[in-house]
């Protein structure tokens, strides 16, 4: 599993489906803030898919600082920090409301995302230093 918080400024409570989902985990050797517009370059050899493709129910009270937005995996993702950064895709098939998560937005710091407005593109285009906080409920480094 992996639960995340709301942003402290604009987050709010909600409660919503995300009809068409899915989330990949796998090692990167690409560093932060120097991800490949191209997604596939970013992926490593351990590319597993974690959360099937499906619709994908969410909820937050709304308490910044509380990891109360949970998504519960359905394959295990085993991090090696020796293999690399850990790579976090979500891949939105669908629609669906949430609110804004919680994220750190620093240049040379240990975070990153590239993000894309099709979902079956293979390029993405866009590389922020922008990147959600979340938190782990497996150990695993802050890769």
């Amino acid at each position: 599993s992996m639960a995340f918080t709301v942003d402290e400024t604009v987050g709010a409570a909600f409660n919503s489906t995300l009809n068409d989902i899915q989330i990949n985990l796998s090692t990167t050797t690409m560093t932060a803030d120097n991800l490949s517009a191209t997604f596939a370059d970013n992926v490593g050899a351990d590319e597993t898919i974690v959360l099937n493709r499906g619709s994908l129910d969410l909820s937050s009270a709304g308490a910044n600082g509380t990891f109360d937005i949970v998504v519960h995996f359905d394959t295990p993702f085993f991090y090696d920090p020796a293999l690399g950064n850990l790579l976090l895709d979500v891949r939105n098939f669908g629609a669906g409301f949430t609110t804004q998560f919680d994220a750190h937005d620093v240049v040379g710091d240990s975070i990153s995302r590239e993000f894309a407005g099709d979902v079956f593109g293979t390029v993405g285009g866009t590389v922020l230093s922008l990147c959600v906080q979340r938190q782990p409920l497996f150990p695993m480094d802050d890769n």
